[in-house]
């Protein structure tokens, strides 16, 4: 007896180990990215909370509102530098977990070191190198630069993807690179100029041209002069290749481009006389020919239970029943639709049907993917002679939406009932259906709001007997303001009278909007649109008042713009006392940031600086002070909001952007 009492006395903090949790998650993670921690072993607990605490603070753990589940998902700068832990209840009992500690990536700045051969002058005053027929330039980028891809007139190199790449023609380059534990998170360099030197090259002035010389359907091409020759004068000709006629000069095509349709100059040749100090010169020629292809055509090839109704065009299925249909060549951009919507990675040239509906294919060729043709529909039905159709009903709908949109439910299923009654409940409430007033259709449009975090369900009636539908979630898009990020080339300086930023010639303010904001992008200089500023970063290089719109991809129609806090940028007077060198400002570091209380700066080693001033980004001081031996400051006082964090030593500066939180 006294044995066993002692097995059972030993067993009992097994069990309580056993059920203890285990957690594990994303403990590293890249700048605006999200990261999950769950609990691994397979014990279902009454009750989770999970906690987080920063581990460099004595403060005890702090409870996360919500966090109430087996999984918790946690964004990367909330939680930089924090603990998790989750505490459970199981039959009475609290248990708590091991730790895991949080961390986000961070770098330098994209850095760019150049080698030339003997043969290269470069020229400070336009900051442009200069080449000889045999010169060679090699870029490479700094670890941990590792995903990388070069660009050649803002046209990206093909297989240009290693962290060096040898220039040996003229142009403007450039770099777009990233760490390879941060693929997503790309910088772009500032431009390789090269020129070809004209003290050791002569260069032919007969004109090259080059064009888009075969088009697709409703498409125009153009064709240039590629040699870098500024004429005196362009005209451009044309003639069928097919006939002995002569070349006819083009009304108005006296420019270095020419941009013509696929129709009016389909079999024709091109060429240019140009004129240059007095002289005539007459390029090669180019022909231009377009894409021609047959209809869309599908084959179909059914399993031997499937029937075909000559009379209304449909084919009628049972259960196992299979539909294979393919597009045939050339057609191979393809999506497959049911009932008007695209099926989900149906993209293939083939795609087999196995339950009713009505289908259809779009397809283009490759060569023209946007060239895209309709196919006939393929109308399928079930056989009532092989199955009987469960009359319950099925919805779906449209279960995200964006801000100010409407969405639409509606019964899937392919039967028409005799009553509908849509009704609405809120996922997060124990409250019972309400029944929507005029809901009473096959379908039931809804807007964003009204029913933000509702579920759906239908209730129908056909001979008699009522049956109630599958529930649907509706959810809407939400997302911070929108707000962008700015990095300084050194000599940029900002103005407290006048709240600006003074620049010199060569400087540069590089703007990169955060996430999500990555579609709809148009960045404006003094409220006029910036012709081609669409990307999500944006080189300021001049005096104006900058500021830009754009919107999440998911949600492109709901533009936001910065226009009430525009960067405002002058000229800096004092540009040629030459006092603003860096304090090597690509490797200054500010975390955790964003802040709350306590902002920490990294240095290199054998700097010199002595002061800090805090700027509001009106230009205004905020703080300053003695730069702390302790390299970190409390912003504590300061409310949300970003800020500028400028420091001074000898006769350099450096300021850098932190976010208040």
């Amino acid at each position: 007896m006294k044995k066993l009492l002692l097995f059972f006395l030993c067993l009992i903090p097994l069990l309580s180990v056993a059920q203890a949790p285990s957690i594990e998650g994303d403990t590293m993670l890249c700048p605006y990215t999200n990261g999950t921690a769950t609990i691994t072993n397979d014990t279902e607990y009454d009750t989770y909370q999970w906690y987080y605490k920063y581990w460099f603070l004595n403060d005890d753990y702090v409870a996360i509102d919500g966090a109430t589940q087996a999984s918790f998902t946690y964004d990367w700068y909330t939680y930089d530098q924090s603990l998790f832990k989750v505490v459970v209840t199981l039959d009475g009992q609290t248990y708590e977990s091991n730790t895991i500690q949080i961390d986000s990536y961070a770098w330098t700045g994209l850095i760019i070191s150049t080698q030339t051969s003997d043969d290269v002058t470069f020229n400070p005053d336009n900051q442009a190198y200069y080449i000889c027929d045999e010169s060679t330039i090699t870029s490479s980028t700094q670890s941990p630069y590792t995903v990388v891809q070069w660009y050649k007139n803002d046209v990206a190199i093909e297989g240009a993807t290693n962290t060096s790449y040898t220039i040996t023609e003229a142009g403007t380059y450039h770099v777009v690179a990233a760490p390879e534990f941060c693929p997503n998170s790309a910088s772009t360099s500032l431009p390789i100029v090269v020129m070809d030197n004209p003290e050791c090259t002569t260069v032919d002035p007969t004109p090259v041209i080059a064009g888009d010389t075969m088009l697709c359907p409703y498409t125009d091409g153009t064709a240039t002069v590629t040699n870098n020759i500024e004429y005196d004068t362009y005209q451009w000709y044309y003639k069928f290749w097919f006939t002995d006629d002569e070349f006819v000069a083009i009304d108005g095509a006296n420019e270095a481009s020419f941009t013509y349709d696929w129709y009016t100059y389909d079999q024709s040749l091109f060429k240019v006389l140009v004129t240059l100090d007095g002289e005539t010169y007459e390029s090669n020629t180019i022909q231009i020919d377009s894409y021609n292809w047959a209809g869309l055509l599908v084959s179909t090839q059914t399993s031997d239970d499937v029937t075909f109704n000559p009379d209304n065009q449909a084919y009628y299925i049972c259960n196992e029943s299979t539909i294979t249909s393919a597009v045939q060549s050339p057609y191979t951009v393809v999506q497959w639709y049911k009932n008007d919507v695209a099926i989900e990675g149906a993209t293939d040239i083939s795609y087999t049907i196995t339950e009713a509906g009505t289908y259809y294919v779009v397809a283009a060729p490759d060569f023209c993917p946007n060239s895209t043709s309709t196919s006939l529909p393929i109308v399928v039905m079930d056989n009532p002679e092989c199955i009987t159709a469960d009359p319950t009903p099925v919805i779906a709908g449209d279960t995200m939406l964006c801000p100010y949109t409407d969405g639409t439910a509606m019964i899937t299923n392919d039967m028409e009932y005799d009553t509908y009654q849509w009704y609405y409940k809120y996922w997060f409430t124990d409250d019972e259906f309400i029944a929507i007033d005029g809901a009473t259709e096959a379908s039931f449009t809804y807007d964003w709001y009204t029913y933000d975090q509702s579920l759906f369900k239908v209730v129908v009636t056909l001979d008699g007997e009522t049956y109630e539908s599958n529930t649907i979630q509706i959810d809407s898009y939400n997302w911070a303001g929108i707000s962008f990020g700015m990095t300084f080339s050194d000599d940029v300086v900002p103005n407290d009278e006048n709240f600006t930023w003074m620049i010199c010639d060569e400087s540069t303010i590089t703007c990169e909007l955060n996430s999500p904001y990555d579609s709809s992008i148009q960045w404006y200089k003094d409220g006029v649109a910036i012709e081609g500023a669409n990307d999500a970063t944006y080189v300021i290089t001049e005096p104006g008042s900058y500021y830009v719109e754009a919107a999440p991809e998911y949600c492109s129609n709901s533009i936001s713009d910065t226009s009430e806090t525009p960067v405002v940028v002058t000229m800096n007077p004092d540009c040629s006392l030459g006092i603003n060198d860096p304090i090597a400002n690509n490797q200054v570091t500010l975390y955790p940031n964003p802040t709350s209380n306590i902002l920490n700066i990294t240095l290199p080693d054998n700097n010199t600086v002595t002061d800090y001033w805090i700027l509001d980004v009106t230009g205004k001081t905020l703080l300053k002070g003695a730069f702390p031996n302790s390299n970190s400051i409390d912003v504590s006082s300061l409310s949300n909001g970003t800020y500028i964090l400028k420091l001074t030593g000898g006769n350099s500066q450096t300021a850098h952007m932190f976010i208040r939180k």
